[in-house]
């Protein structure tokens, strides 16, 4: 079964599209606490790597086929996708990709779409192209890519003959009046792409003032709902687009979150190290998920990182997860979780990686319930 035969596969939840000028401030709560929330622990699950492998990788995907349950990641270290039985926690096929050849998908591959065993895109970053491939590592088909799009960040997805793909520029790196798409909607049968939505003007512009690392957006495709969430790490509202005309701004913030640290900066250093410094003195909204079995979202809120930590070059945030319903209405806030950011979900909870500090050869899936 290939992707182009597949077309009622998926609804979306993804990007942002054309703007209208209906925001919706009925889900306000900025300034209110957010009543406490928690994740409890279920469930540790281990997972072997191989010794090319490291502990944290590239868009972790769950697919499902009847009563199997396959999990999958790119390990962009070596250019292979890995594909291990979720229950079972056995490996059982990699796919990996040449970087020249008439297979080649050149050296960096930044992110990938697992649709079907017979539809799988991977994102050749310096050919600027996409490629189709099959689960055995044949090339089944090649989608060219043109400026002005950039640097993409997954998840994209497929619906109705087409992908959508989030699109991460830098900010403070606007040319003229070339726009920033936050989307890009692929028509796979024609092989063209229209633009969808583009940056809000204080996240792209010369006098932003804000760190490059502070300008990529997240977001999370509802499937069901046929719509997409696009976080912001600035802003406390989030953007709901169908990607056909549907365009709301959802309050979505943190009690946590002094909106008075958004404040923007002359200071713009070149290295990355002081760009890091730089952007973990401010408080920032990170990743942005949906939980198609708890129909939830989830919205980190990272609070700035302490001066101390980042004395010793450690940049990790004290992290705080929003929870809403699918309605938009706040059930609560998760204060301070600790660990990784990278998540996905199934019937049994949120599973989040992590990683065994004695043993950086095996893959830690915690898989949390939710209570309130």
């Amino acid at each position: 079964m290939t992707l182009l035969k597949t077309s009622h596969f998926i609804k979306q939840l993804f990007l942002v599209i054309t703007f209208s000028l209906i925001y919706s401030c009925s889900n306000s709560n900025i300034g209110e606490e957010n009543s406490p929330f928690n994740l409890r622990l279920i469930e540790t699950k281990i997972f072997t790597l191989d010794n090319e492998t490291p502990p944290y990788n590239a868009d972790y995907q769950l697919s499902e086929n009847g009563k199997k349950r396959t999990l999958s990641f790119l390990n962009a270290r070596n250019k292979t996708l890995y594909f291990y039985d979720y229950d079972s926690r056995e490996l059982i096929n990699k796919i990996p990709f040449e970087a020249v050849g008439p297979k080649g998908v050149g050296e960096v591959l930044r992110s990938y779409y697992y649709h079907n065993q017979d539809s799988i895109f991977v994102q050749a970053f310096q050919h600027a192209k996409l490629y189709l491939f099959n689960s055995e590592g044949e090339k089944l088909d090649t989608y060219p890519l043109k400026a002005p799009l950039g640097n993409y960040i997954t998840p994209f997805y497929y619906s109705n003959g087409k992908l959508v793909i989030n699109n991460s520029v830098g900010c403070n790196s606007s040319q003229g009046n070339d726009p920033k798409p936050v989307a890009a909607v692929y028509d796979l049968k024609s092989k063209t792409f229209a633009l969808d939505v583009d940056y809000p003007k204080e996240y792209y512009t010369e006098n932003s003032g804000w760190p490059i690392s502070l300008c990529n957006v997240s977001n999370a495709p509802n499937i069901e709902a046929g719509t997409d969430l696009y976080s912001f790490a600035m802003s406390p509202e989030v953007i709901v687009t169908d990607h056909q005309g549907k365009y709301e701004k959802i309050d979505f913030s943190s009690s946590e979150i002094d909106q008075s640290r958004f404040a923007t900066t002359d200071e713009m250093p070149l290295d990355p190290l002081d760009q890091a410094k730089l952007a973990g003195r401010y408080a920032q909204y990170g990743a942005i998920y949906y939980d198609p079995f708890q129909k939830y979202y989830l919205r980190f809120a990272n609070e700035p990182i302490p001066e101390s930590r980042m004395e010793k070059r450690i940049f990790k945030p004290i992290q705080n997860i929003i929870i809403k319903d699918e309605n938009f209405n706040t059930l609560g806030e998760v204060k301070d979780f600790e660990g990784s950011h990278f998540f996905f979900f199934t019937k049994e909870g949120l599973n989040q990686i992590s990683v065994d500090k004695d043993n950086e050869g095996l893959m830690v899936i915690n898989v949390f319930d939710y209570e309130k």
